[in-house]
């Protein structure tokens, strides 16, 4: 019996079909398999972040995308999530949890860094 073995590859970032083009990139002993954008936009250092991330905690780059998406109000809403059970906030945990929903945004690991700046300078 014939099946049908053609499976599309998608981008190990953005999700995105890879029908040519196709980029390699090394995170450690791993290699990935990523979209041209994403080779010639993200630098390597924060494709690995973005990969590790996603394969810790799922989703992709821009799942959520939203033009409404905001920083603040994310750190907001994480940090009332954080206060509900009265505990001290985790600083470690709180910033994987935001460079999280950041990216399922389509914020990159820069212009988040960028963001958190802006708000800590008000």
């Amino acid at each position: 019996m014939a099946t049908n073995t053609s499976q599309t590859i998608r981008c190990g970032i953005c999700y995105s079909d890879v029908k040519r083009n196709a980029k390699i990139y090394q995170d450690g002993v791993r290699f990935g398999v990523v979209c041209s954008k994403c080779h010639d936009n993200i630098p390597k250092d924060d494709l690995e972040l973005m990969a590790n991330m996603f394969t810790a905690y799922g989703g992709y780059f821009g799942k959520l995308k939203s033009a409404n998406f905001s920083l603040y109000e994310m750190l907001k809403e994480l940090i009332s999530e954080f206060n509900i059970n009265s505990e001290e906030v985790p600083v470690d945990k709180l910033n994987i949890e935001m460079m999280h929903r950041a990216l399922l945004h389509g914020v990159t690991p820069q212009e988040f860094i960028r963001g958190l700046e802006i708000i800590l300078e008000e």
